[in-house]
Order: structure tokens, then sequence, then C-alpha cells
């Protein structure tokens, strides 16, 4: 199941954020993604709570269908620099830009919260059952761009509007969750933003091959009552006899 929330503004320029790979006590984290200066680390900035990890990886369109209950989802549409790109565009970007940031919680609830306007916040995972719990805030987009100051924030959208800063997703549920942003845009356009949440799911390893200690060792042995010497070694503190 879905949900996708946009405006429809102007798009510009990209650039694109991506946190490193990490390994923490659950904790609040921040992706950053979109454009940077010096003043901002990205135009699109999420806080999600009780992570416990954190790790970029490369997917595949296999893998990534697995976040949607139909695979077709892939090739929704995001509005980006005049043009039209899918979520399996920005996906195949990530890849071969260090991946995308899978952030790990050992349980729900994790709440994602945009800290910055944003034309899509959107979000997906696999089940008909009700896993979350969503609640959007939007500026009017007119007040955004003429009275930035004493913009105000609202529950229902404005005729023409953005969504605001403290627009939430809590997860509520275990699962493997993923979400697209865009940004304000009014400024300069960003590549879209993706990351993806999974609740009560390990990162997967590969086994590390048990590390061997080989030391040559001199060894006599009696045979039929004579002493013979064997080439022998200590293996991981086991003694062995080449025969």
């Amino acid at each position: 199941m879905s949900r996708h929330f946009s405006a429809t503004l102007a798009a510009l320029v990209f650039l694109l954020v991506l946190t490193t790979t990490t390994a923490f006590a659950a904790t609040t984290e921040t992706f950053y993604g979109g454009c940077s200066d010096a003043y901002n680390k990205g135009s699109i900035v999420v806080e999600l709570t009780n992570i416990t990890s954190v790790k970029n990886v490369t997917l595949s369109e296999t893998e990534a269908a697995e976040y949607f209950d139909d695979a077709n989802s892939l090739y929704t549409v995001v509005d980006y620099d005049y043009e039209e790109i899918t979520i399996k565009d920005i996906l195949a970007y990530y890849n071969e830009n260090g991946g995308v940031p899978i952030y790990y919680a050992d349980a729900a609830p994790v709440v994602v919260t945009a800290k910055t306007a944003m034309r899509m916040f959107y979000f997906s995972y696999k089940g008909e059952i009700a896993t979350h719990t969503y609640e959007p805030r939007y500026y009017s987009y007119n007040d955004y761009l003429y009275n930035f100051e004493n913009k105000q924030a609202y529950t229902e959208p404005p005729e023409e509007w953005l969504l605001a800063d403290g627009t939430t997703a809590a997860l509520n549920k275990p699962g493997k969750y993923i979400f697209v942003f865009l940004d304000a845009g009014l400024v300069s356009d960003s590549f879209p933003g993706i990351f993806c949440v999974h609740i009560a799911d390990a990162p997967s390893e590969k086994p590390v091959p048990e590390k061997l200690n080989v030391n040559p060792t001199s060894s006599k042995v009696l045979v039929n009552g004579k002493v013979v010497e064997f080439e022998a070694y200590t293996i991981n503190g086991n003694n062995y006899f080449k025969l």
C-alpha cells in the first residue's frame, strides 16, 4: 500500500547528499538530500526516530519491488527539472552514487518527520493492513513565497499548497517501507531524496570465514616402539600430523 502527497511546482538543478553507513544504539537520525550549500546540508531534511543502524545498499529492481503491492509502482512518475522521472530512475541514480540508505530499527514505532517544506512526501509498504499514522501539515504556497515570516501551517490543504515541515508518518508495525521526497523547489530544485526503513529486520551480513592460525611444530610419535618424526602443525590450538 502506498501514500503519495505532492504539489506541482517548477524544477531547476540538483545535488545529492547521502548519509554514511553507521551503527549505533537506538537514536534519532537525520537524512539529508537535495541541494546543499555553505549554510545547509540539504534542501531535503528528514528526521527518523528509534533507529539502530544505517546502511547504504544497492537495490535491484526485484528487491525494490518488495516495497510495493504492485511492482509497477516503481514506474510512479515524479516531476523533476521540467521532465518526468520514475521511482525506478531515482533508485538507479542512488545505486550509482553510493547506494540507497536503509535505516534499521529493532522495534516500532519509527517516526519519520519532514524538517523542511516539501512538494512530495511519498511512502509505500507491502500489505493491506494499515501500519502507519500519517499527519500532514500544509503551507499556503503564496504565504510561503511572499509572506514567509508570517506563514501558518494548516491541517487541511489550501488551494495552492506545500507540505510543511512537521509533516509526519509514524510507522507502527514491523515491516519494510520506502520513502521518496521532493524539496520545496522555490529557490533551486534538487534531485528527489529516497530511503528505506526496515523495522525488526536486521541488516544482512555475509558470514566471515574463521581465521586459521597455522604454526609448524616439532612432534615425535612412537610407532611400533620406535620414535618417528612427523611434519606437524598446530592449527587453532589443535595438533595435526602430515602422513
